[in-house]
């Protein structure tokens, strides 16, 4: 009997670093009997997305994180994957499954596409399992907002419409567990307090039941936010370095990125006490249901933690010197680095 699992984010959990250990494990994994399949993506199963979507031409900017070439007819990819991650399994002597793709969880709404997604595992494995992780809004729009400016984004953060729809947690556990059964659900909270010995791989891999082995090779942190003054910094600069679709194109941004978290060693972006506290009002209600309805908590607290008090929003940074605070910086360490 094959089962699976099946990670949907959310994003902002730790999911690439989820999925860049699970890569870098795939060997030591199998020995223990969890297969990480790459027909839908040997780092990140974007596949399964592109798969259960039903407007497959939104997700071109997600095709460089798959085995998708970005001249790929998106309509014709899902029986091809298919039939590769049929095989992959066929051959596998792995008792367990493991597939990971944040975007399942944000752009996948859809019933019939979420039966579509389900009807497809069951064709693989004889039992699905969800897992979800949930992230403090405050602390997950933040995180967004610092990849939107990796990614190219020129505006200050803000909350946005389109963000009281994402993540509203009850709304998207109510979609998942009326399709797999909420005994099918697995929700996980993304606070260290929370995580099995404090550790968020010892905690996927026990949602998985998968023991902990020393041959496991660890992986740092991914996607790490820059401090406050070279994500300004580069927020500015996007609007001179735009982002392209084209891989090749943005090599450039990726390097000056990488140059820019060398030399990030100052304050991490913050927001206002206030301001954090005006966005968790707006999915108080929403939280309140996901702990009492699916975590049977009576007190209805979601989040062990709460945004500290007296903060201030650092995003907006006045120093009129900064531009040449950080080329300075950037200059010295790509002299070092040549």
């Amino acid at each position: 009997m094959k089962k699976a699992y099946l990670h949907i984010g959310v994003e902002k959990t730790g999911t690439s670093t989820i999925q860049s250990f699970l890569a870098k494990n795939r060997g030591a994994l199998e020995q223990q009997g969890f297969l990480y399949p790459e027909a839908p993506g040997k780092l990140n199963h974007i596949g399964l997305t592109i798969l259960a979507s039903d407007n497959r031409d939104q997700f071109y900017d997600l095709l460089p994180f798959g085995r998708v070439t970005p001249d790929a007819d998106l309509n014709l990819y899902p029986a091809q994957m298919l039939m590769e991650l049929n095989d992959e399994v066929r051959k596998s002597a792995c008792h367990t499954v493991v597939f990971s793709n944040e975007h399942l969880s944000s752009r996948i709404r859809a019933a019939k596409a979420i039966t579509l997604l389900r009807d497809t595992l069951l064709s693989i494995a004889d039992a699905v399992e969800v897992i979800v992780y949930l992230r403090r809004q405050d602390e997950a729009l933040l995180s967004e907002y610092s990849t939107s400016v990796k990614n190219g984004n020129t505006k200050r953060f803000a909350l946005q419409p389109h963000h009281l729809i994402k993540y509203n947690y009850a709304d998207l556990l109510d979609r998942w567990s009326a399709v797999f059964g909420r005994e099918h659900m697995d929700i996980r909270l993304f606070e260290r307090e929370a995580f099995e010995n404090g550790d968020l791989i010892n905690d996927f891999l026990q949602a998985i039941r998968c023991p902990h082995g020393e041959a496991f090779k660890r992986v740092p942190p991914q996607n790490v936010s820059l401090d406050v003054v070279c994500l300004e910094y580069l927020r500015r600069l996007n609007k001179y370095l735009p982002a392209f679709v084209d891989k090749r194109r943005n090599m450039e941004r990726g390097y000056i990125h990488a140059q820019l978290a060398a030399i990030s060693i100052g304050e991490k972006p913050q927001l206002g006490s206030e301001e954090a506290d005006e966005i968790l009002n707006q999915f108080e209600a929403s939280n309140r249901d996901v702990a009492t309805r699916y975590l049977n908590r009576q007190d209805g607290r979601l989040f062990a933690t709460s945004p500290e008090r007296s903060l201030k929003n650092n995003l907006v940074v006045s120093d009129e010197d900064m531009a040449f605070k950080v080329g300075a910086a950037l200059w010295r360490r790509m002299r070092r680095v040549r």
